[in-house]
């Protein structure tokens, strides 16, 4: 959730902000959010490894996010999302799903309304080839 998977995927103002985390700010910040911060001010692609997984993903973005939303679109076609259309069984149904979230920011994407009804469709569906 409001996130990417290469340092590229935010905004050049976010990249900048992290990157102006040091390690004393970090300390401030041990238990919240911001803490990743100081591994996040470090340039980072995981595409390699976004690319290898195989599992039901849900990629969830505000669409006023720090995360540019082309970013997040990228992501799950990464998961391989995106590729065709489902069919009308849903057939041809990838295991990646992208929600982005309407007048959402990074900070207040945890209190979106929609975030919950999103989140639990998803949490209790059957797992795709489960037997």
């Amino acid at each position: 959730m409001s996130a990417s998977y290469k340092s590229e995927g935010w905004y050049p103002e976010v990249r900048a902000g992290l990157r102006a985390i040091n390690a004393e700010a970090a300390k401030a910040r041990v238990g919240s959010p911001m803490h990743m911060a100081q591994l996040l001010s470090q340039d980072y692609d995981w595409s390699p490894a976004v690319s290898a997984l195989k599992i039901l993903t849900l990629i969830v973005v505000g669409d006023a996010d720090g995360v540019r939303t082309a970013y997040a679109v990228e992501f799950f076609e990464r998961l391989g999302g995106g590729q065709r259309d489902a069919g009308w069984y849903r057939t041809g149904m990838s295991n990646a799903r992208l929600t982005i979230l309407p007048g959402t920011t990074h900070a207040n994407i945890l209190f979106s309304p929609v975030l919950v009804s999103t989140v639990t469709p998803f949490l209790d569906a059957p797992m795709p080839n489960a037997k």
